[in-house]
């Protein structure tokens, strides 16, 4: 895959919950197959038949073990929701994980948070191009946004989004969701770009190097002048070629760069008028 660190791991473990009386290992045989492993017969395959009702306690208690409160930084934490927080006057945003990329887990999604919080002002306008999960764009209306507009090519991404606004206090009634293309080929979110012909403070994307580049105009377009604009989901090794690319609108005026785990997100500050 474009983009992942070589060998960054040795080995991956998969637990699958099957229907009882199928064939396992054939299951395992045809899903290798279609990845292009060469010897799906060199896999270890485990085989553990569970009751239906214990096959979901489970696969519940395998969640609720693996997502944990994750800080940020300091005052700032993404909440499983059926954990209580670590800190309670912190910003806690509260998310039922696993329905859509953002849990938290993910540097990106820590870096886009804490550009978020830097870049942040009470009573700004955000629009989180990419949503997932909805994290950002709740993040954002926790730390003072008077509106935050998600968009997503994934209608179940969206989906996810207003389960988790609803965890957050009146998140829900702040945030507007929309279904956007994947490509700037498509046509735009209609209701983001004649939005009351109001532009955004904060500009938000964390997605990945081809379509950062290939929706670069879009995404500085709906940047106010004197606004801010993040961008995530590259490599560290990625990021000057995409600062360099967003330099040559001339809409930029000041460029940083935050980094975690070989992981960047890139802010640029959109010059005034």
């Amino acid at each position: 895959m474009e983009g992942r660190p070589r060998g960054l791991w040795r080995s991956c473990r998969i637990r699958a919950y099957l229907p009882g009386g199928g064939d396992a290992r054939a299951l395992v045989r045809e899903a290798a197959a279609i990845a292009g492993v060469p010897d799906p017969d060199a896999l270890q395959v485990s085989v553990k038949l569970l009751a239906a009702d214990e096959a979901e306690a489970d696969w519940e208690e395998q969640v609720r073990r693996s997502f944990q409160p994750t800080l940020v930084e300091e005052g700032l934490y993404i909440l499983p929701d059926w954990c209580a927080p670590v800190d309670a006057a912190a910003v806690n945003v509260v998310l039922y994980p696993g329905l859509a990329f953002g849990t938290g887990e993910h540097p990106t999604t820590r870096l886009c948070l804490r550009f978020l919080k830097r870049a942040l002002r009470p009573g700004d306008r955000v629009l989180d191009y990419g949503c997932g999960s909805g994290v950002l764009a709740i993040g954002a209306l926790l730390l003072g946004a008077r509106g935050a507009v998600g968009v997503d090519v994934d209608l179940q991404a969206l989906s996810a989004a207003v389960q988790n606004a609803e965890l957050n206090g009146d998140c829900a009634s702040k945030l507007q969701l929309f279904v956007c293309e994947p490509s700037s080929e498509g046509p735009e979110p209609v209701p983001l770009h004649t939005h009351g012909g109001e532009l955004f403070d904060v500009v938000v994307a964390n997605i990945l190097k081809g379509p950062l580049l290939d929706l670069s105009d879009r995404l500085l377009g709906y940047v106010k002048p004197g606004g801010k604009l993040g961008v995530s989901g590259i490599l560290v090794s990625q990021a000057e070629g995409i600062i360099e690319h967003y330099k040559a609108s001339g809409k930029v005026a000041d460029v940083q760069v935050i980094d975690e785990e070989g992981w960047a997100c890139i802010r640029f500050d959109i010059a005034e008028e």
